[in-house]
């Protein structure tokens, strides 16, 4: 199962926080922050902020959102995307609970096998289910 969820991506690279601020357009205070407050994982090294090649993705997204006018005049900062963080870290949770009390019994390489083949379309589910209930909100609002 470890090996059939891994990125594609080597994790073992990484970049300073000013690697990453220039290559994403996101400001090094924020690659800071998102650190601090555990959004993404990285080692400081003799004083300077490391964090892997892997997660650069999320200062990519941030930088689009940021694009999009969610800025810090408006009171929007990187600190907001923990509650997209903390919503799926709880979504997990729950998942494992409710695999783990199901599939216990069955063989680990039938079970790595199911996980590998669920994810992507339990992806789409959220994806569309979160769209679809922004839709119904505000076409109840407008």
């Amino acid at each position: 199962l470890a090996e059939s969820l891994k990125t594609s991506e080597d994790r073992r690279p990484s970049l300073t926080s000013v690697e990453i601020a220039e290559q994403t357009g996101v400001d090094r205070e924020d690659v800071e922050r998102a650190f601090e407050l555990g959004l993404v994982g990285g080692a400081r090294t003799e004083g300077s902020l490391r964090i892997a090649k892997a997660g650069v993705w999320i200062f990519e997204v941030f930088g689009k959102v940021r694009s999009l006018g969610f800025t810090p005049d408006l009171g929007f900062g990187v600190e907001d995307m923990a509650l997209y963080q903390d919503a799926i870290t709880t979504l997990l949770n729950d998942e494992v609970r409710l695999l783990s009390s199901r599939l216990s019994e069955l063989p680990p390489e039938n079970v790595a096998i199911m996980i590998e083949e669920v994810v992507p379309i339990l992806d789409r589910y959220i994806m569309r289910l979160h769209s679809t209930k922004i839709r119904e909100f505000f076409a109840n609002v407008l």
